[in-house]
């Protein structure tokens, strides 16, 4: 591969390489962000071509890092996975060497998440969180090792510091990578997150009865799936025919309350449609959060949100504007919050509007991903 002088795009189209821990075109890989930027810039004008790299571990080369990464519990054995010295490595070098079998002109590689070794190529990143947001907000996601958290956080601000650019989903990730990692303010750009599928065609917001309060996510403790629980108690006393669903790996099957649903995890796009458009509010009352791309999935199809104060909740949710805010752990707060907006039906009208236009204009990933294309134009002119 030859990698061209990003001054030449001024003459033809962008010529991308996406690199992601995993198959780009799979909808699992990274969430789907992979997959939905990929597309996105497909489809972009002022792209030529974007291709595909899979940054996963197959074979013999995962046989090697999951060797490397033995450690005394399964949480920390998955970190050293996928974080380890060896993994970065081994993931750098599958980029680089697939980089080097293109046979076409690349102007910029895209690295989707991950955490890579800096490329002898021209790279930006797209992330939504950081090692050390994860160290300081979330230890579960960091080594717990001194030595291994020091060299995993050496190792993402190194990375980011030699990009040409770091797009961030939010803007608080911005702000960090700036500030704590010393990247210069004019090499970040916020450009936020996009829906994992067509907003076009998605049915009309008709709650039923009785109010439904519904959860989505995998990760129950971080996503505050038990403050939930505990604040629905509140709210059942306020409004007694209400009902909780949760849905998710990792959500609690039995609960001993008739009046919360259990689903497990949902894979049917038919059906977790069908369970934001009969709900009456959707909650993320998160510890910890990158993004939350649930809350754009149920704002696009008009179900009104209540989430917490962390991550970039707030500048999705716009509190008041697009969605209701508590403080994450106030228990009596977001029985207080669910209440009002189970009861206030014009409250629900609005939000349920405003937010369905707010992801319509802004929240795709073809939005997203223009933001992106604009800014790279903008610095290469």
């Amino acid at each position: 591969m030859n990698v061209s002088d990003v001054s030449s795009t001024g003459l033809r189209g962008l010529r991308v390489a996406l690199a992601a821990d995993g198959p780009p075109t799979d909808q699992r890989t990274n969430s789907g962000v992979a997959r939905g930027m990929l597309e996105a810039l497909r489809a972009h004008p002022a792209v030529e071509s974007v291709v595909p790299i899979d940054a996963g571990f197959r074979g013999a080369r995962k046989a090697l890092v999951a060797l490397h990464a033995i450690m005394p519990s399964q949480a920390e054995w998955r970190l050293k996975y996928s974080q380890g010295r060896g993994a970065v490595r081994m993931r750098s070098r599958i980029v680089t060497k697939r980089l080097q079998r293109i046979q076409t002109d690349i102007d910029i590689v895209l690295l989707i998440r991950g955490l890579y070794e800096p490329l002898p190529y021209p790279y930006v990143n797209f992330i939504d969180s950081t090692v050390g947001l994860a160290q300081i907000a979330w230890p579960p996601w960091a080594p717990t090792r001194r030595r291994s958290a020091s060299w995993s956080l050496a190792a993402d601000r190194a990375q980011l510091r030699a990009a040409e650019h770091v797009f961030t989903a939010g803007r608080h990730v911005a702000e960090h990578v700036i500030a704590d990692y010393g990247v210069a303010e004019d090499r970040v750009s916020a450009i936020g997150g996009g829906l994992n599928f067509p907003i076009d065609g998605l049915p009309p917001w008709e709650p039923s009865q009785p109010p439904t309060i519904l959860f989505v996510g995998h990760d129950f403790e971080r996503k505050g799936g038990d403050v939930l629980i505990e604040a629905f108690h509140r709210v059942r006393q306020a409004i007694p025919t209400a009902h909780l669903v949760l849905v998710g790996r990792g959500v609690p099957m039995r609960t001993g309350d008739a009046a919360i649903t259990s689903l497990g995890e949902v894979t049917d796009r038919h059906e977790l449609s069908e369970l934001y458009r009969r709900a009456t509010a959707l909650c993320l009352p998160a510890r910890f959060e990158p993004y939350g791309l649930v809350l754009l999935e149920a704002m696009a199809h008009g179900l009104p949100c209540i989430g917490t104060r962390v991550g970039a909740i707030p500048e999705i949710l716009q509190d008041g504007e697009l969605g209701l805010l508590v403080d994450a752990g106030d228990t009596r707060g977001l029985a207080d919050a669910l209440v009002l907006l189970l009861q206030d039906l014009a409250m629900q009208q609005r939000l349920s509007t405003q937010g369905r236009v707010e992801v319509a204009a802004n929240g795709t990933w073809v939005a997203v991903a223009d933001r992106l294309v604009r800014t790279l134009q903008l610095r290469v002119s």
